[in-house]
């Protein structure tokens, strides 16, 4: 499996790939180098100001068979909160509703209620 090409057009959406040899620090440069096999010069920076350059490959590796240390930022989604209501004498799932105020009154008609809190997922 292919890892894929960086898109370098808005360099606020590449990142040091996290737990990674880069991890940690933050891309501040990128130049075309016109060597077909590395043909980027990534420029990364340390909490504490140090600055390191690197030649890499379009999908981010340091070395051909070495894991990315670069990746495109992944797109973060927030999912929405909600309970889902079970009915004990039917025995199965009745509905899902996405309002506090909605599963509080199906739960004083005997429903049991499961509440699922929103998170946050990388897509």
């Amino acid at each position: 499996m292919s890892n894929p090409k960086i898109d370098w057009s808005d360099l606020e959406q590449v990142e040091p790939v996290p737990g990674g040899e880069w991890g940690g620090r933050k891309v501040i440069a990128h130049y075309q180098t016109g060597n077909d096999e590395y043909p980027h010069l990534v420029v990364v920076q340390a909490a504490d100001g140090a600055c390191e350059a690197e030649t890499i490959t379009n999908d981010g590796r340091i070395w051909t068979d070495s894991p990315p240390v670069i990746r495109n930022k992944p797109n973060r989604v927030t999912l929405q909160e909600c309970w889902v209501l079970y009915s004990p004498a039917d025995g199965r799932y009745c509905r899902t509703v996405f309002s506090e105020k909605a599963a509080e009154f199906n739960a004083d008609k005997g429903f049991i209620v499961r509440h699922i809190p929103a998170e946050e997922r990388e897509v």
